[in-house]
């Protein structure tokens, strides 16, 4: 591309996915104007790139410069503002130390089977989806059945 500014061309190519860079050389300053103008807001060229390219272009493109520079308009100046994560330390539950665990839900379940209820014969599914966590096993207990 004889007739492009260097510096318009690099920032089209860190910017833009490969089917994206196939432009006249008239088009080229002004796409890499919008694309210079959101970079100097804060957006950086691989989050740039990234959204532009996951919206494929359709198969047949009449007018590539003017649907770039519509994809590029399209995308807001100032790029997304993340908060800070904030992490929550999930508390785990106090239990004695070398306490044997066991899901609920099993625990339940054996319980039913001890007492020949109707459920028992119900799926292991059934009974996690009604009794999620789980119980220490104290002393004298078995585990689940």
């Amino acid at each position: 591309m004889p007739d492009v500014d260097s510096v318009d061309w690099d920032v089209v190519v860190s910017c833009l996915p490969p089917a994206m860079r196939n432009l006249e050389a008239s088009a080229v300053p002004v796409i890499a104007n919008a694309l210079r103008e959101r970079l100097d807001a804060g957006w950086e060229p691989e989050k740039l790139y990234a959204t532009l390219a996951g919206n494929a272009l359709p198969r047949q493109v009449d007018n590539l410069p003017g649907l770039v520079a519509y994809r590029i308009r399209t995308i807001p100046i100032n790029p997304p503002r993340r908060s800070p994560r904030r992490t929550v330390k999930a508390e785990a539950p106090a239990e004695p130390a070398g306490a044997v665990v066991v899901p609920l839900a099993l625990r339940k379940r054996a319980e039913a089977r001890s007492a020949r209820s109707p459920d028992a014969g119900k799926p292991l599914s059934w009974w996690i989806e009604r009794f999620p966590g789980t119980v220490p096993v104290g002393e004298g207990e078995g585990g689940p059945e």
